[in-house]
């Protein structure tokens, strides 16, 4: 567009403008249980959320006792109102750990601030309202890990406790013919406030039938880790979380 507003950062990312919407904290929850219950159709845990016609974005902390990654979004009609999330397969001796997790969506709505800044887009929609809570991107990491590596340590000592955006989640799968097919995923695992672990874990296994051709192919891309510090901010400076950013950086 010819005219309106841009902010950017100290590295010409533009943080804000008037097309592209930035995500805001609608609602969250912590220590919600993620199990696996050992089987080919019921590795996931679903976890509801507040129906929304715009896909959300979910952000997650880990806890250190086992890998877990979001898998996928959950939709019905025309709006998506959940999550699945994917842990250890119980042979690995861990099938269920907790996280924490935050939902935010396309600025919904208006604060209710008297003073601040609101910037819309050109359907009058809000892309920005300075008193809505935004999240802020610390750091990506760029991680290439084939299925039978070692788990890769990614350390942020700039930010203790961040929550995390982890794409894509891959697939492999391993098949025996007359012995068993197990389907692998990477996740995090965190080991401390300022360290998490990232490396593929197996979610699902099944018996195999003899004859049957051997398997060992998959998706391993590189891999974005999104470092996120999902607090509250007040000026321009602080807020990376447009939705383009978002996408170029899992799509770079």
């Amino acid at each position: 567009m010819a005219y309106g507003f841009r902010a950017k950062n100290d590295s010409n990312q533009i943080q804000i403008d008037g097309q592209n919407p930035n995500y805001c904290f609608v609602e969250g929850a912590s220590n919600v249980t993620v199990t696996n219950g050992g089987g080919t159709t019921n590795y996931w845990t679903h976890i509801s959320v507040t129906s929304s016609t715009k896909p959300p974005l979910i952000l997650f902390q880990p806890n250190t006792d086992a890998f877990v990654t979001i898998d996928s979004y959950s939709k019905t009609g025309n709006s998506y109102d959940g999550f699945n999330a994917v842990t250890q397969h119980p042979n690995t001796g861990d099938s269920s750990t907790t996280i924490n997790w935050k939902k935010y969506l396309p600025t919904p709505g208006q604060s209710t601030d008297t003073y601040g800044l609101r910037v819309y887009n050109d359907s009058n929609e809000t892309v920005y309202d300075s008193g809505k809570n935004y999240f802020k991107i610390h750091s990506v990491e760029s991680i290439d890990i084939a299925v039978d590596d070692s788990p890769v340590t990614i350390t942020h000592s700039g930010i203790s406790d961040p929550y995390y955006i982890l794409a894509p989640t891959g697939f492999w799968v391993i098949a025996i013919p007359g012995v068993s097919i197990r389907f692998f995923k990477v996740g995090l695992k965190k080991i401390s406030s300022t360290q998490v672990s990232v490396g593929w874990f197996y979610y699902a296994a099944g018996a195999y039938s003899p004859g049957s051709p051997n398997e060992n192919d998959g998706i391993a891309p590189t891999f974005k880790l999104i470092i996120c510090e999902a607090v509250s901010y007040t000026h321009l400076r602080a807020h990376e979380t447009s939705l383009h950013l978002v996408c170029r950086l899992l799509l770079e």
